[in-house]
């Protein structure tokens, strides 16, 4: 994650097996961030049998309400260590 200002950072992770040169995923997304919204959207690269698949997600966070996606914040957990997905 890198911080641009301090209401937008971009993030971005890639799990790459070296020795084959093959790539199982790699994230990127850019995240703005206000006193009572936050928006996130995410590219989400997966590898698939002979290719792979290519998701983009948006996510609108009302803070104290919810959220319109919150599985996205999940599948970036994961795909990128170290990163908290929780917007302050």
């Amino acid at each position: 994650s890198y911080p641009i200002t301090r209401s937008i950072h971009i993030f971005g992770g890639r799990d790459k097996v070296t020795s084959t040169n093959t790539t199982n995923t790699e994230t990127s997304g850019i995240a703005y961030e206000s006193c009572c919204w936050a928006i996130r959207v995410a590219h989400i690269k997966t590898a698939a049998a002979n290719d792979y698949d290519y998701s983009t997600s948006a996510e609108l966070i009302l803070k104290g309400l919810g959220s319109t996606s919150p599985s996205l914040d999940e599948k970036i957990e994961t795909n990128i260590p170290g990163y908290n997905s929780k917007l302050n």
